[in-house]
């Protein structure tokens, strides 16, 4: 989150280095926190995030000043700018309560994630579980007949797509790892469920 104006530039703070594979960026993309390590967590396993990017366009506020968010989040349903926020000084808050009205007025899609927000949520816990998985050996029978199955007819309930891992001890933590591994994903927006959407991972190549 920068503030800038005419003569004010936001300084560049040091990332850290993402415990996961991130591959809905065009680049390397700033985690100055844990937090927003787990955000970009989320968009990497929801399948609803089409890309994420450092945030490229700003929100006029008052006096020249303009506000740029921390990323750009484009999924199916549109775009929309995002703030990663620790903060619960007063006036972080006021000030994000100005930007947020400011966002609306000018039509721009745009919210703030905070530690409540967004580790409370289903995404965010189904993606832990997803992550957990990433070192999960998957016998090569298991990961030949789900993803043969899946390209077969499309989608599968996570029930069943764990079902096709007669090999391994945790059918389900077999699929995850699949999706640690790009190979297919799973709906998560209302967390890891049986009934949950299985299918093979659409390729993009973000801009």
């Amino acid at each position: 989150m920068v503030l800038l104006s005419s003569t004010v530039t936001g300084q560049q703070s040091p990332r850290r280095r993402l415990p996961f594979k991130l591959t809905k960026a065009p680049g390397p993309l700033d985690a100055k926190t844990a937090l927003h390590v787990d955000f970009l967590m989320v968009c990497e396993f929801d399948p609803r995030v089409v890309a994420v990017a450092e945030a490229d366009s700003s929100i006029a506020l008052w006096d020249s000043l303009q506000h740029t968010p921390d990323y750009r989040v484009d999924t199916d349903e549109g775009r929309s700018l995002v703030d990663i926020v620790i903060s619960t000084y007063p006036p972080t808050l006021e000030h994000l309560a100005h930007v947020e009205r400011a966002a609306a007025e000018q039509g721009i899609a745009y919210r703030v994630e905070t530690a409540s927000t967004l580790r409370s949520g289903l995404p965010f816990l189904a993606a832990r579980l997803i992550h957990d998985c990433r070192r999960r050996l998957v016998p090569a029978g298991d990961r030949v007949r789900i993803l043969h199955v899946l390209d077969e007819v499309g989608s599968l309930p996570l029930v069943e797509a764990a079902g096709l891992a007669t090999a391994s001890v945790d059918g389900v933590a077999a699929v995850l790892a699949l999706v640690c591994e790009g190979l297919i994903e799973v709906e998560i927006a209302n967390g890891i469920v049986p009934e949950a959407p299985v299918r093979r991972r659409k390729r993009t190549c973000p801009e």
